[in-house]
């Protein structure tokens, strides 16, 4: 079923949240809802990669008919891999996910904290860790909107 999904659209996986146990997660996590505005543009699929969903997050993704959970489908790394392999691009707040994108060569959008974690650097669009992984920063500390708003016209 799940390959049968990825055909004749452009797919991306997607985390807007970390483990909520991470010391810095209220920083590099974003508010669903407001991550959501994404969604509204059909000419893409989406794949939640993430396997800590919440009720209340599963039931508030199911009004977009191009959204799809693959938490059933993830038991370990393996599987998170394979999942990507078959993805076209991937859009992540600083999480696994990112570094799985980057690793695996699939064009990987991070979206950072105006504090992020010492990995990504300052400043800049790159990383000398991955080269097909983009850095997209906030300008100002707890605002993710600039970052969505550019994230809705080229996810």
């Amino acid at each position: 079923k799940f390959k049968k999904l990825l055909k004749g659209n452009v797919n991306i996986g997607v985390s807007w949240k970390g483990s909520k146990r991470h010391l810095g997660d209220e920083a590099r996590s974003i508010d669903l809802e407001l991550f959501s505005k994404i969604f509204k543009n059909e000419n893409y699929r989406f794949f939640v990669i993430d396997k800590e969903l919440s009720d209340k997050d599963k039931h508030f993704l199911k009004k977009f008919s191009n959204v799809y959970l693959c938490d059933r489908l993830i038991n370990d790394w393996v599987d998170t891999a394979i999942i990507v392999s078959n993805l076209n691009k991937i859009i992540s707040v600083d999480t696994s996910l990112a570094h799985i994108g980057g690793t695996l060569e699939i064009p990987t959008k991070v979206l950072l904290p105006a504090d992020p974690d010492w990995r990504w650097g300052v400043k800049g669009t790159r990383t000398k860790w991955y080269k097909t992984v983009s850095l997209i920063r906030q300008k100002d500390r707890d605002n993710w909107e600039d970052v969505i708003k550019d994230l809705v016209k080229n996810p």
